[in-house]
């Protein structure tokens, strides 16, 4: 089980905020255009193994663009202001989920069970956001490592709190495993929840899918149970 934690900055006010910047941006640039990147490149990869009849030459061909979208991804470098997309601003937090798995949906065809309530509460742009990319990294998760058929989505306010769960039916992993090698994926997601003072939960096992669950305080209350299993 994971529990996010908020970060302690060392040493001066400068260089702290010039640690914060930066890890602002590493989770920009993996969040964002890394994960539209990877999505591209896994659909071309889908769409390889779908071209049956094809010629040698175009899965050949194919297989190069996939290659070569995974390495533009991995070489990314922009994020030339510190907004969250204009996108993201027009449709708020449940539609843009909505349309990531209706995306993840046609690309994969998989089965994912929405249940997502429309947020009136007074969570704020950047909990919001915070809350849209735990979702997106989440599902991207499911894609890419779970094997998963089937997934499901809530969000919900629920007392005092904005609380999303994504969970799958995939073959699940060793949290402390995982823990131990300090994958970008699982990173990102707890330093999101720190910076918005949510507590975020992961809960796995081999053979038995994985949970995600991140739960955003919506007004100032007490600290959250940081001992508790339940999602």
């Amino acid at each position: 089980m994971f529990i996010s934690q908020l970060p302690h900055a060392a040493g001066d006010p400068q260089t702290a905020a010039y640690e914060r910047a930066r890890a602002w941006l590493s989770r920009e640039l993996h969040d964002d255009i890394a994960q539209r990147i990877a999505l591209l490149s896994a659909e071309l990869g889908v769409l390889r193994h779908r071209l049956t009849d094809a010629s040698g030459e175009i899965l050949e061909h194919v297989a190069k663009l996939a290659t070569e979208t995974a390495g533009i991804g991995a070489d990314v470098s922009r994020i030339a202001r510190g907004l969250p997309p204009a996108e993201f601003e027009r449709l708020g937090v449940e539609a843009s989920i909505r349309r990531c798995c209706a995306q993840l949906v046609d690309a994969f065809q998989m089965t994912v069970d929405l249940d997502l309530d429309e947020v009136h509460a007074p969570v704020g742009l950047e909990a919001s956001l915070c809350v849209y990319r735990i979702a997106q990294e989440a599902l991207h998760n499911v894609v890419k490592h779970s094997g998963a058929s089937h997934a499901s989505v809530s969000l919900k306010a629920v007392g005092g709190e904005l609380v999303l769960r994504v969970t799958d039916d995939g073959v699940g992993f060793d949290p402390r495993a995982v823990r131990s090698t300090n994958t970008l994926g699982l990173m990102s997601m707890r330093e999101r929840a720190a910076l918005v003072r949510a507590r975020l939960v992961v809960l796995s096992k081999p053979g038995h899918g994985t949970a995600v669950a991140v739960h955003v305080p919506v007004r100032h209350s007490a600290p959250a149970d940081s001992s508790s299993d339940r999602l």
